[in-house]
């Protein structure tokens, strides 16, 4: 027997005494994230880690103790709203049981909220109900369903930076993370445009940008960039004739933006360790698959490095100027080693492979492994070695001083998603075993764009041992040699084993040496 709605007045009373309840409960969900930020911070400090643990487990008893009062104020959901509405407000609430007892009302999990026409799949997923979200997708939900600003229940959990719901969604195969909404934009941008303009005080936005890279990332690893504005080149060398490459190393993961398009994001990040990525990169650019690299760069007259190459792409972010123009740059690099030069050569022609082909006409367009399969033998090993602990990975950067021939190819590139092999991502059509290999009709890029040139010159006598790029500006003590930028002290100094670059011996701190 169906329950009649309360008299407007009633209805309306009791609706918002939940809602008053309801935000109660995000502004305590707000203090969790302050907790779970604070025990990385104190990671280290048993005590003070045990004590912000303490604190998270009191607000989630709190959170629970309000979902409760909520049930007593909703006490028979029927009489506050129409049958086919019960689960949409459970899920905005947060309400599991609820939910699973009303999921199954004919029209329910379709049910579209007039203005928004969000479903319950989004609304759980903008509030950070994770584990109604959880039940939701296993009760078959629409998990690429749009609202009216062509948001997907992704770009809703990406917009209020819940990560673990941005996470888990992520983990779903059926989620397509390509879909854009109404204003052009992925989830991705969504995170980098919230974290740019609100900031990211307890790292949940970088959470959710490591998430997504995760998913969409074709490959990535550690590059040397040459920054051509510097303040030494446009202030000083150029004034006196000379150019220089001005070295600084980055993370660069390349992404895709959708499955059917040759366009790839290059997205740079500054960080100590790929697992520190924050939320804002330092540029993104769109590189398009097929387009002509060179490689090495051109020499300068000083600070130069092996392994060289570079690209055109459009740089969307940051953009340029007041009006947001996104302008075509070059980006020069360098790799780490020989073999990271090597399979960023390959990652290179395949593209260029694969771009052949999919301007073919359907028809005519080769099966699907005569091009993946060469994509997956040069390019699946990225995903094959497990990954060294951050500490190993930076202990090996420091452990010589000839960062190219020590630092092994498994620490310039390591294997922290679960998305990989590259090949099951970078190309549009999945693979045939039975296929015959495919030529491409286009030229071979290594024959047309790969130059040879000559050595670069010796590091100088002052350049910092760690990086060859900066000069030497710290003095190790107690041992006393001077043989470290200031960056590289910094990245040294954070580790916890602290060991001189050139003696090995143990490190209390690094001091600025001034010359007069």
């Amino acid at each position: 027997m169906s329950t009649l709605l309360l008299a407007d007045k009633e209805r309306n009373k009791r609706v918002n005494k939940v809602e008053k309840l309801h935000q109660k409960a995000i502004y305590l969900s707000k203090k969790i994230d302050k907790a779970q930020w604070k025990q990385v911070v104190f990671g280290n400090d048993s005590e003070k880690l045990r004590e912000w643990q303490k604190e998270e487990a009191s607000i989630n008893t709190k959170i629970a103790n309000v979902r409760a009062d909520m049930l007593k104020k909703i006490q028979n959901p029927l009489e506050l709203f129409p049958a086919v509405q019960v689960a949409w407000h459970a899920a905005k609430f947060g309400l599991l049981h609820l939910l699973q007892a009303h999921v199954r009302t004919p029209g329910a999990l379709e049910y579209r909220e007039v203005s928004s026409q969000t479903t319950v799949l989004h609304v759980a997923a903008y509030f950070g109900n994770l584990d109604c979200v959880q039940f939701l997708a296993q009760a078959n939900a629409d998990v690429n369903a749009t609202n009216s600003h062509g948001s997907t229940p992704l770009h809703c959990a990406a917009e209020q930076h819940h990560a673990e719901v941005v996470a888990f969604l992520l983990s779903l195969p059926q989620v397509d993370p390509y879909l854009r909404n109404t204003a052009g934009l992925l989830p991705t941008h969504i995170v980098r445009k919230g974290a740019s303009l609100l900031g990211d005080k307890y790292g949940r936005f970088a959470k959710c940008s490591r998430a997504l890279d995760a998913r969409c990332a074709v490959i990535h690893g550690w590059l040397f960039e040459s920054r051509r504005d510097t303040l030494l080149n446009r202030l000083v060398l150029e004034n006196v004739g000379l150019k220089a490459h001005s070295w600084h190393q980055r993370y660069v993961y390349v992404l895709r933006t959708n499955t059917a398009s040759t366009e790839l994001e290059f997205v740079a990040y500054e960080t100590t360790a790929p697992s520190a990525c924050p939320a804002v990169p330092l540029w993104v650019a769109v590189y398009h698959m097929g387009d002509p690299i060179t490689s090495p760069i051109p020499k300068r007259n000083l600070s130069n490095k092996p392994h060289t190459f570079s690209f055109d792409g459009l740089q969307t972010f940051p953009a340029v100027g007041a009006a947001h123009i996104h302008t075509k740059t070059t980006f020069e690099f360098a790799a780490l080693s020989e073999e990271g030069f090597s399979t960023w050569m390959q990652f290179f022609e395949h593209a260029f492979i694969d771009a052949s082909v999919m301007a073919l006409p359907a028809t005519t367009r080769p099966s699907t492994a005569q091009t993946d399969r060469p994509l997956s033998s040069s390019l699946a090993r990225l995903s094959r070695a497990p990954s060294a602990p951050v500490e190993e990975q930076v202990d090996q950067l420091f452990s010589s001083t000839t960062v190219t021939q020590q630092v092994p190819y498994e620490e310039l590139f390591p294997s922290t998603t679960v998305v990989l092999p590259v090949a099951k991502t970078l190309t549009v059509v999945p693979p045939s075993p039975t296929a015959t290999s495919f030529t491409p009709s286009a030229p071979d890029l290594t024959a047309s764009l790969l130059i040879a040139t000559a050595a670069p010159a010796a590091p100088h006598a002052n350049e910092c041992v760690v990086c060859f790029d900066n000069p030497k500006e710290g003095v190790c003590v107690p041992c006393g040699h001077h043989a470290v930028c200031m960056t590289c002290a910094g990245r040294l100094l954070n580790q916890p084993s602290k060991t001189c670059p050139v003696c090995r011996g143990d490190v209390r701190e690094i001091i600025r040496m001034y010359r007069c």
